[in-house]
């Protein structure tokens, strides 16, 4: 990360990174399962599963699904295949873009 404007946000974890002056601050990247969290309102638990099981990955996804709804207006599911990798990438762009806007 440069210590100067070019960057808003974090390139590693999307979050603020200037703070009301414009300045750089000094900040700890989180996981993707943390801000998988923090998206859900939850605080995070020591041990968190959202990259290896789907009864903590549905409810994100179903979160997300709402999020569209409420934004886009879409009024239909997203589409999610059986590979629990893949969702969990989708999910974890989704955040990040959604924490840029």
């Amino acid at each position: 990360m440069k210590d100067n404007n070019e960057y808003k946000t974090c390139p590693d974890c999307c979050y603020d990174i200037l703070d009301d002056e414009g300045d750089v601050m000094d900040h700890e990247c989180i996981s993707d399962n943390e801000m998988i969290a923090e998206f859900m309102g939850v605080k995070p638990p020591l041990y968190m599963e959202y990259h290896t099981s789907w009864d903590w990955l549905m409810p994100v996804v179903h979160k997300i699904d709402e999020k569209c709804r409420e934004r886009l207006g879409l009024n239909h599911s997203l589409h999610i295949g059986d590979d629990i990798d893949a969702v969990y990438q989708a999910v974890v762009e989704f955040i990040k873009e959604y924490n840029n806007e």
